[in-house]
């Protein structure tokens, strides 16, 4: 708790504040910034801790002249400022916005990378389901005779550790994105989270795509002509499943992906053109989707082989 992380971003400096302990509170108190979810069992030392805010503090490369009394004031003393002065101030304060959420929105996606978390940052929906059970009549007497068993689904959780900070604060302080293929599978699996199948189903595919295309272009050798290389990226994603990725397999992932993971992307992609053609949502669901992701998962987990 406490901790901060600096770095550049869009020609700025951005730094993430954590809450300190002193901003810890209860967990129904809306004010709190945090409260401790876990606790030493003997010696109720506290273990882990829900952020629900963080600070994003940005600089601004703009300079505006300001009367010394300002700084006596309140903030935006407006009887102090001519209107052009506000302007400026107003323009440089939006700028600082933008610059602020797109440095968050990129710090979220280090986070969701280094520890492989996809909620990080999600926003919570709120569901059609009640939560009552479902209870059968008799059709003369009306009296309830059965009720659904309910299942109660207990949201995941992750502390981020030590080892993770450093990662994600390393990613930063080199500008290093996250790959793409691992943002839109977490989009994917937020997606699963609120019950958006058709959007899961378009994500995972994205993912896979971006992934096998990139491994496929990444492994050319240097000298490959232009036009050459154009043609490889642009080939049906077929090649890629079948020939092109398959070939830069290790020889322990050959049999792996012949067996369990092929197939399953070829009717992944089947199942996405017919979606996106002809509208068919047939079988776009979550079993259908949970089948998919396992596969890409594994594709991802897959071993390449050394200077392909």
């Amino acid at each position: 708790m406490g901790g901060s992380t600096t770095f550049g971003h869009c020609g700025s400096t951005i730094t993430i504040k954590i809450p300190t302990l002193e901003h810890v509170g209860k967990q129904f108190d809306e004010d709190a910034l945090a409260f401790c979810t876990t606790r030493n069992a003997k010696t109720e030392e506290p273990l882990s801790f829900h952020i629900r805010a963080v600070d994003v503090i940005t600089t601004c490369p703009s300079e505006v002249d300001l009367p010394s009394t300002i700084l006596e004031r309140q903030p935006k003393a407006i009887d102090l400022l001519d209107a052009s002065t506000q302007k400026a101030l107003d323009a440089v304060t939006e700028a600082a916005t933008e610059t602020a959420i797109s440095g968050f929105v990129y710090w979220v996606s280090l986070l969701r990378w280094v520890t492989g978390f996809h909620p990080v940052c999600r926003e919570v929906r709120v569901g059609n389901r009640s939560g009552w059970s479902t209870y059968l009549h008799d059709s003369n007497t009306n009296h309830p005779v059965w009720a659904s068993t309910q299942i109660y689904v207990v949201p995941a959780d992750h502390s981020v550790t030590h080892e993770e900070w450093q990662q994600m604060q390393a990613h930063a302080a080199t500008g290093t994105q996250a790959p793409l293929h691992t943002v839109l599978l977490h989009d994917a699996k937020h997606c699963m989270d609120v019950d958006d199948f058709r959007r899961a189903l378009v994500d995972l595919c994205m993912a896979c795509e971006v992934y096998l295309r990139t491994t496929v272009v990444d492994a050319l050798p240097t000298g490959v002509q232009k036009e050459a290389v154009r043609l490889i990226e642009e080939a049906n994603i077929n090649q890629f499943i079948s020939h092109l990725f398959p070939a830069l397999l290790a020889e322990g992932a050959r049999e792996p992906y012949k067996n369990s993971i092929k197939k399953v992307l070829s009717a992944l992609f089947d199942k996405r053109n017919k979606l996106m053609h002809v509208a068919s949502q047939d079988g776009v669901n979550r079993e259908t989707c949970e089948k998919y992701l396992e596969a890409v998962d594994a594709l991802f987990r897959l071993e390449l082989r050394d200077n392909p």
